[in-house]
C-alpha cells in the first residue's frame, strides 16, 4: 500500500484513484433488501437478536459521474470489511431509489470522502459494528458532512426510527444496570451506617 493509499483494499484504491479528481453531477440514495444469511452473521456478531429491526435493509449511495465523454455509474456503501467502491452496470435488488440535490458547484469525488474522513477519521472506512457503524450511519454521514440533505421518505423514517429504537434500548439496557449498580452502593452504605451505630451502641453499655 503506497502512501496516497487510503483504503487497505487495493480494488478500493484503483478505483478511487482512477476517479478522484472527477466531480459528481449526480447522486442517489438507494436501499436494498439484506440477505437472510447475512443477518444471521449479523445477530451473531453484535448479539442483539433483534438486529434485523435495523439492518434488514441495506443502505448505499450511487454517484454519477463523467470521463471522456462516458458516464460512470460508482456505487459506495459500508459492508462488514469497511467502505466499499465499485463501479456497477446495473443496479439489482434495489426497492427505493432517491435523488440527493447537490449544490451548484459540484464537488471532487475525493473532496466528497476527504470531508467524512477528516470529522470521522480514516479508520472508519475499514472498520464496521452492527449497531453504530454500519451501512445506514455511513450514508447518513456523508452525506450530512458533505452538506447535503438526506430525502425524506416514509422508508428512511422508518429506518431512523428503527435505529434510534434499538440505541434506546441499548441506553435503557446500560441505564438499567447503572441503577442496580448505585443502589448496590447505597444499600451498602446505609447497611454499613447501621451496624456501625449497633457497635457504637454496644460499646457504650458495655462500657
Amino acid at each position: 500500500m503506497s502512501k496516497e493509499d487510503i483504503f487497505i483494499d487495493k480494488k478500493n484504491n484503483d478505483i478511487f484513484s482512477k476517479y478522484k479528481n472527477i466531480k459528481i453531477k449526480k447522486m442517489y440514495l438507494t436501499i436494498s433488501y439484506i440477505d437472510k444469511n447475512l443477518l444471521k452473521v449479523l445477530e451473531y456478531i453484535c448479539e442483539e437478536r433483534n438486529i434485523n429491526k435495523l439492518v434488514k435493509h441495506h443502505t448505499s449511495l450511487i454517484l454519477i459521474m463523467e470521463k471522456e465523454g462516458k458516464n460512470i455509474i460508482l456505487k459506495i456503501d459500508k459492508l462488514l470489511s469497511g467502505v466499499v467502491l465499485r463501479e456497477v452496470n446495473s443496479l439489482n435488488n434495489i426497492i427505493y431509489l432517491k435523488s440527493i440535490k447537490l449544490s451548484k458547484r459540484k464537488i471532487l469525488f475525493c473532496q466528497f470522502l476527504d470531508n467524512y474522513i477528516k470529522e470521522k477519521g480514516i479508520n472508519y472506512l475499514d472498520s464496521y459494528d452492527s449497531l453504530h457503524d454500519n451501512c445506514f450511519t455511513f450514508v447518513n454521514d456523508i452525506i450530512k458532512l458533505n452538506n447535503l440533505s438526506i430525502p425524506k421518505n416514509n422508508l428512511i423514517q422508518n429506518l431512523y426510527k428503527s435505529y434510534l429504537n434499538i440505541k434506546l434500548d441499548e441506553n435503557k439496557r446500560r441505564f438499567g444496570l447503572s441503577i442496580k449498580t448505585i443502589m448496590r452502593i447505597i444499600n451498602y452504605i446505609f447497611t454499613y451506617k447501621i451496624m456501625r451505630i449497633i457497635f457504637i451502641l454496644i460499646a457504650q453499655f458495655a462500657s
